[in-house]
């Protein structure tokens, strides 16, 4: 069989200012105050960030002006924090969901997917929870994702890496593509075998990684292999 296993952030949606108001609105960030420099600092620490509870360092980097607050555990603290996010989340969403949809703006090379006849069973693999990715699928109608092919934070928790899910997947002879802007998810995927591996550089990338591609020549890569 043949697959392709797409990244959600930074690869089909720009999510980081909704991520970076999600953050700041949690009770642990509330009462500070923020400005667009300390944005452009959570941009430049959005490429290290997997699972949601890691923005819980990167804010208190920021709060503190202190890059060495920035050392990921996931504690007591960062499961409370996760916890706030989802929840302070889904509030923000029921608050205004008009508002909360602009956060989030696909890429050109979601509107470019949506009209190619792709001959490839899909999956979205992602940190994020599985009902976000949907509602901003639907809201776009966004046809090739729905609730079944969405391979969200529960089971990133299970399985502990996209490589592992990715690996369960793929069986002797299959063939697959990865795209995802996260050059240490794809380094782990290395191993697989059939496993084609790909970074957009429109996403939250070092751009001089060796899996970097742009909208062009990631395109005719996808249309190569139709």
């Amino acid at each position: 069989m043949r697959f392709l296993f797409l990244d959600f952030d930074g690869v089909l949606f720009d999510t980081a200012r909704e991520a970076y108001e999600v953050c700041r609105s949690t009770p642990s960030f509330l009462r500070q105050k923020f400005d667009e420099k300390q944005y452009a600092e959570f941009l430049k620490f959005r490429p290290i960030v997997g699972p949601a509870w890691n923005y819980y360092f990167v804010m208190t980097a920021i709060t503190n002006n202190n890059k060495e607050l920035l050392a990921f555990d996931y504690n007591d603290e960062a499961k409370k924090f996760e916890k706030d996010f989802f929840e302070t989340r889904k509030k923000l969403k029921a608050n205004n969901y008009e508002n909360w949809l602009a956060l989030n703006r696909p890429y050109l090379f979601l509107l470019e997917l949506s009209n190619m006849k792709l001959n490839r069973q899909t999956f979205i693999v992602t940190t994020k929870d599985s009902k976000t990715v949907l509602d901003l699928a639907k809201r776009f109608n966004i046809q090739f994702i729905d609730n079944d092919n969405i391979l969200g934070t529960d089971i990133f928790a299970k399985f502990n890496s996209k490589a592992n899910i990715i690996n369960s997947i793929l069986k002797d002879g299959d063939s697959g593509i990865f795209i995802d802007d996260s050059e240490m998810h794809l380094k782990k995927c290395e191993h697989i075998k059939g496993l084609k591996l790909l970074q957009p550089d429109w996403g939250y990338v070092d751009r001089n990684s060796k899996y970097i591609g742009d909208i062009k020549m990631i395109l005719s890569v996808l249309e190569e292999e139709v």
